[in-house]
This record gives structure tokens, C-alpha cells and sequence, in this order.
């Protein structure tokens, strides 16, 4: 008698190491893809609720996987509303008595698939998930003491100890679909393209739209022009020589292993023992949300609860548009509404000087990023923010405020990068063009700038704004106001 299974895609839109794939191929099951918007668990502030940019991509990568699956005579059907209804129903329709999917590690989507695998057993379903989009699970690595690491540098060692024995799963042919008469929606209402107006030139420009092989693509040419030079290249914003994997790896296009496994052949080198670092950190953040779930809204630091935040409206919205008067803030947000992507150096520099000059709440800035990234990711967001604010897991110090400055000559040094995202300024001297504000009046006539017309005034000089937030600082350590 024929067997037919769900094969419940969410994010791990691809085909090669797919554990969920693989165990339905493997005991023969004829397979029925399915891919579910959970439109409610997407207004839970716990929940992986991808924004307007990532949303894009998600679409580019559903695009991508219903021509893969085509080509092995398998059909997407998609759906939008609660889960665990649409998976009945369509167990209903179909007569299918098995459901796959791979593991989900935001505390909203962990609760939602305990109660759908509940219910479905008790139905008499077989129901099984799989470890996919991570090396480690988020409860395999403890410390001595069995409890979870707080700190990275240990959790990276007990990583390292462990070592990377798994290997990516391949495609198990003959891959068999189910002939259903299933009525599916159209991508364009679950995910649809923007039309009016059509925001999205910037990114399809920067990115492309054929997901899987852009991957693939980008993969290859890291491990062969970029990996040896990445640890210190990875810090130049203006050059070329990140893996620029982070979208793919956030809506599961490529797989973590799959990385790794590609990386083996290189040879030795800082360059490839920093990548995998920073893989590891990936994995650092599932690990904090998995075992702090309060952390996707509140400080894992309690002490911060007293920190004095500032609400102030007027500079946070031109923080969003990159419009503080700091350039390489200003082009680090810039590079983030064109192109839905920010250099993880510039990431660092703009988040401080929100939290720490501007000293507006590090959740004002994650919303932000949350809507505009195309990699958002909830557990990376959320312990990229708390560590800049000093609020979170192995956070940065609080005295370690950023001067944007200092962060520009250092990083950007001929001004190629503020050039890029800040054209108004691209006539200015180099020596000038990090802080504009203190050029020559002469300099910025014939370089046609007038602070505060052309380009704006800085929201707060730089060194006012690191006093004043180390007096915040200072106020909940002693308790005063």
C-alpha cells in the first residue's frame, strides 16, 4: 500500500542535506512538499518573524525551490495561516500518515511544533524533526556544571573538542511525489513582490535571484580567492572579501555542514579558522536563545532593566535613513536600506553609536534590522544587539564605545566606502571626509557641501555622546539617577 508524508518545509528551502527529505526518501515515502506562513506564530515577539527585506528573499529562495523540486516531479504547496490547521487538514485530504520537518529553535516555534507533534501522535501520525540548520544542537554543548555557556570563547572550545563529525546528506534518488489535486496559493499572496512602488532594485541588483546556485557560487569563490586573507580583510567595508553567505544560510538555502564540508580541502590558514569562528558564533546565539528564551525581548543582564534609554523619536529616524551626520553610520544604514545588507564591522559601529551616543534601547535598533535585513536572523540579531549594548551574554564591555571616527580611518581608510553610500560627500579630501563637520570652510565649498543643507550636522559630537554614555553606564552600576 502506498505511504505518502509531508515534507514540511520552513526555513531549509533546499534539497541537498535535508534530513526531513532524506528520512522520507529513505522508507519510500511518496512526498507531499509543503511550505506553511504561520501568520500567528509571526506576531509573537519570540518568533522568527521575518521583515519586509527578508521576506523578499524568502521569496526569491521559495521561487528557487519549486523549480528544484519540478525537476525531480514534485510539487510546492503552499499555505498561509495556523499550522497545526493546515497540517490537519491536508493529512485529511491527502491521506498522508507521516510528517517530516527540520527543527526550529525560536522559543515561539519550539512551543508550537511540541504542541503539533503532540496532537498529531495522538492521531496516530507518525511525526519526526530533524537537526538541520546547525552543527550543534543548542542543548549538546554544556559546560562542566551542565549547565549553558554565557561565554563564547569556552563554548567555542568545548565545540572544537567535540569536533565536526557530520557530514551533509545528499539528494536520495529517486525522490517519489504524491499526485494530489491539492489546491495551493500563490507565492504572490504569502510572499508577494513589491510592486508600487518597487523597492526592491537595490537588493535584486546586489543579489540576483537565483538563490541556490548564488550560494553554490558564492561558496566556491570564498574558499578559493577570499578564505586565506579573510580574518584580517573581513574588517575593510569597501573590499569584497566576506563570504556574503548569511541570507542563504538564514532562510536554510545552504546548510551550516554544507559549509563546513566545503571547507575541509582548504588549507590551513587564520583566515579559515576565523570563518569557522564565526560559524560557531552562529551556533553561540541559537544556544543563548535556546537556553534563555527571555533574551528575544528583555536584557539578559538584568541590571540593565534601570538603564536610562533616551526616547527620542527624531534622532532614531535619522538613524534609520542614515541621516546622523556621521558618515560611516550614515553609510552603514544607507548600504542597509539599498541593498538590505550591512558589513558586519559597520553593523558593530552603527549599533553602538545608537545605544551608546544616542543611547536609544537596543530593541528600537533590532525592530530596524529585523525590517530591513535580508539575513535577519532572530537569535543572531538579538545577541548582535545585546553584546553592542553591554546588555547581553559575553557582551561588550560597557566602557567600549565605538568611535565612529577612529572606526573609519582605521577600517575605511580612503574613504571609499563613505564615497560609495554617501555620494554627497565624495569630493572631499580624504583627511576630510570622516568628519566633514571640521573641514575647511574652503574645502567644503569647492567640494560643494554645507553641513547641515547638503549634508546634516552631526547629532551629537562624538565625544559628548561617549561622556554621556559612560555616565549611563556609570548610573546603574552605582544605582543613582
Amino acid at each position: 500500500m502506498t505511504k505518502k508524508a509531508i515534507l514540511w518545509f520552513r526555513r531549509d528551502l533546499r534539497l541537498f542535506d535535508n534530513p526531513a527529505l532524506c528520512k522520507a526518501a529513505r522508507e519510500d515515502y511518496e512526498i507531499i512538499p509543503l511550505f506553511i506562513r504561520d501568520t500567528g506564530i509571526e506576531k509573537q515577539a519570540n518568533a522568527e518573524a521575518p521583515g519586509g527585506a527578508s521576506r523578499l528573499f524568502g521569496r526569491y529562495a521559495l521561487d528557487d525551490l519549486t523549480e528544484q523540486l519540478q525537476k525531480f516531479g514534485g510539487k510546492l504547496i503552499a499555505k498561509q495561516g495556523d499550522a497545526l490547521t493546515i497540517l490537519q487538514n491536508l493529512l485529511r485530504e491527502t491521506g498522508a500518515s507521516a510528517v517530516f520537518w527540520n527543527r526550529r529553535y525560536t522559543p515561539a516555534e519550539i512551543a508550537r511544533d511540541t504542541e503539533i507533534k503532540q496532537s498529531l501522535k495522538e492521531q496516530g501520525i507518525t511525526v519526526e524533526s530533524f537537526k538541520a540548520n546547525v552543527i550543534f544542537e543548542p542543548h549538546e554543548v554544556m559546560n562542566g556544571a551542565g549547565s549553558f555557556y554565557k561565554v563564547y570563547s569556552p563554548y567555542r572550545r568545548a565545540c572544537e573538542k567535540i569536533g565536526f563529525h557530520d557530514a551533509p546528506a545528499d539528494i536520495l534518488e529517486p525522490l517519489t511525489f504524491a499526485r494530489t489535486e491539492i489546491a495551493t496559493e500563490n507565492l504572490d499572496a504569502i510572499y508577494p513582490y513589491p510592486t508600487a512602488p518597487d523597492w526592491a532594485g537595490g537588493i535584486r541588483e546586489y543579489w540576483g535571484t537565483d538563490i541556490r546556485q548564488s550560494a553554490q557560487n558564492l561558496l566556491a569563490d570564498f574558499i578559493k580567492t577570499k578564505i586565506t586573507d579573510y580574518k584580517e580583510a573581513r574588517d575593510f567595508p569597501a573590499q569584497d572579501a566576506t563570504s556574503r553567505l548569511s541570507p542563504y544560510l538564514a532562510w536554510g538555502v545552504i546548510s551550516p555542514l554544507e559549509i563546513l564540508h566545503a571547507l575541509e580541502p582548504a588549507p590551513a590558514s587564520k583566515g579559515k579558522e576565523h570563518y569557522i569562528s564565526e560559524l560557531l558564533w552562529r551556533e553561540f546565539s541559537y544556544h543563548l536563545l535556546f537556553h534563555a528564551p527571555q533574551m528575544a525581548t528583555e536584557n539578559f543582564r538584568p541590571e540593565f532593566n534601570a538603564f536610562p534609554w533616551r526616547d527620542d523619536p527624531a534622532a532614531l529616524q535619522k538613524w534609520k535613513k542614515g541621516q546622523t551626520g556621521v558618515p560611516i553610520v550614515d553609510a552603514g544604514m544607507r548600504q542597509l536600506w539599498q541593498t538590505g545588507w550591512m558589513h558586519n564591522r559597520v553593523r558593530m559601529i552603527v549599533g553602538s553609536f545608537l545605544v551608546k551616543h544616542l543611547l536609544i534601547d537596543w530593541r528600537e535598533g533590532e525592530a530596524w534590522f529585523k525590517e530591513t535585513l535580508i539575513d535577519y536572523d532572530l537569535a543572531n540579531n538579538i545577541a548582535g544587539w545585546q553584546w553592542v549594548a553591554g546588555c547581553g551574554a559575553d557582551a561588550a564591555p560597557y566602557f567600549r564605545v565605538f568611535n565612529p571616527i577612529l572606526q573609519s580611518k582605521k577600517f575605511d581608510p580612503d574613504g571609499e566606502y563613505i564615497r560609495r553610500y554617501v555620494p554627497e560627500l565624495k569630493d572631499l579630501p580624504t583627511e576630510d571626509i570622516f568628519e566633514p563637520w571640521a573641514a575647511p570652510s574652503a574645502i567644503l565649498h569647492f567640494a560643494k557641501v554645507k553641513i547641515g543643507e547638503t549634508y546634516p550636522a552631526p547629532l551629537i559630537a562624538i565625544d559628548k555622546g561617549r561622556d554621556r554614555a559612560l555616565q549611563a553606564f556609570d548610573a546603574i552600576k552605582t544605582g543613582t539617577d
